[in-house]
């Protein structure tokens, strides 16, 4: 029986040899099973579910923690009259013929925008094999960033009804200008999560791959350079 032979045509006797490669590429294993989950990332995933549900139907200490957080900012932009805070309302402008107060209501809260973005990273990190660690600080950048828009929102809300009343400055900045303004930090939010596991999974390839295609210092032709 003969031997299989390559199909193709056969070699040019006058074409010069390449040079051997410096370096051994990785053997191809298709079957080579993925990097198995690990017990903390399902255990991270499960926890980011479990924190949308809790915002999604019990959001009150929420809301009462981001009153707090906005306070200061409503006070610097109302005249540094000072703001004080009840449950989830943001008083402003107190001691002045405009003093008014701001409820940061169910329909008004960053949980809204925080459920969509738990729920993904949860499923990055359960379904995934990004590291753990890259999924939590993409998350908490991502978090981070729609909390302070939803505080700069309410502070533009209070700004526009201290400067121009409840009718106009209410109104519009409330409706039209902090539901753009939350849109766009919303998208903004996701994508730059996004961007963080995209970015970082692609240099952390392209450093391996560089490390794998770097000749090790044995090799014959590093050798060769260093004999006189």
């Amino acid at each position: 029986m003969s031997s299989p032979s390559v199909a193709g045509p056969p070699p040019d006797p006058g074409r010069p040899a390449l040079p051997p490669l410096e370096f051994a590429l990785p053997a191809w294993e298709p079957n080579k099973p993925l990097r198995p989950r690990s017990t903390p990332q399902l255990i991270a995933g499960l926890a980011m579910f479990a924190c949308a549900v809790w915002l999604a139907f019990e959001d009150n200490t929420f809301r009462r923690f981001e009153a707090r957080l906005a306070t200061p900012m409503a006070g610097f932009v109302t005249g540094r009259h000072g703001a004080v805070t009840s449950d989830a309302t943001v008083y402003f402008a107190l001691g002045t013929p405009r003093a008014f107060g701001l409820e940061i209501t169910h329909e008004c809260t960053s949980a809204l925008l925080l459920i969509p973005l738990l729920v993904m990273m949860g499923s990055f990190t359960i379904f995934s094999r990004v590291a753990l660690h890259r999924q939590v600080l993409a998350l908490a950048v991502g978090a981070a960033l729609m909390l302070v828009v939803n505080i700069l929102r309410v502070a533009g809300i209070a700004f526009a009804t201290w400067k121009w009343g409840l009718g106009t400055g209410y109104k519009y900045s409330h409706v039209f200008v902090g539901s753009a303004f939350s849109l766009i930090g919303f998208v903004g939010a996701m994508l730059l999560a996004l961007w963080m596991l995209i970015r970082t999974e692609r240099i952390h390839e392209s450093v391996g791959r560089a490390d794998e295609a770097r000749p090790s210092p044995e090799s014959p032709r590093r050798r060769g350079r260093a004999q006189p």
